[in-house]
């Protein structure tokens, strides 16, 4: 993180960076706060370390680590069938982080991190209007996609979905 920070400044690429980390970034934490720039997490949400003298595991919620400096980040996720960004974010729930936190990090933060803020990301007059609407609450397993409108358009209706039917 430090060399790639460093690398950043020296080539004026600060203001456009955003750092994509494993789950081993929590100790970069500072540096991260400090530079300003938001990090994408992929990578499991809880670092997990065994003192090497005591032998006691020592576990750290990245996350929780990352928000707790300031850094704005996005949940990220390498495999979308077990870890998708919803899945991602109740997790960060369960341990800790308040909901909106969670939310905004797999919705409004990736569209800002990729300059799309202003057309995606929430739901705002003037925006797309990329909706997913559920059966029940998004981040559980539970719920499921009822409805799909892209930019102001229904693409999808589970009820009228004929897979459903068998």
């Amino acid at each position: 993180v430090d060399h790639a920070l460093e690398l950043a400044r020296k080539h004026g690429l600060l203001p456009k960076t955003v750092l994509v980390l494993e789950d081993d970034c929590w100790k970069a934490a500072e540096l991260i706060a400090e530079a300003g720039v938001p990090v994408v997490l992929e990578g499991s949400l809880t670092y997990v370390e065994r003192d090497p003298i005591t032998g006691v595991e020592k576990e750290t919620f990245v996350a929780g680590a990352l928000h707790a400096k300031g850094v704005r980040f996005a949940l990220s996720s390498e495999d979308p069938n077990t870890r998708s960004p919803a899945y991602q974010a109740a997790l960060a729930i369960g341990r800790g982080l308040d909901r909106q936190t969670a939310l905004d990090a797999v919705t409004k933060v990736p569209a800002e991190i990729l300059g799309l803020g202003n057309e995606v990301g929430s739901l705002e007059p003037g925006k797309l209007g990329n909706v997913l609407l559920f059966s029940g609450d998004p981040l559980s397993i539970t719920a499921w996609v009822e409805h799909v409108v892209i930019e102001g358009k229904p693409v999808y209706e589970r009820s009228k979905d004929v897979r459903n039917k068998h």
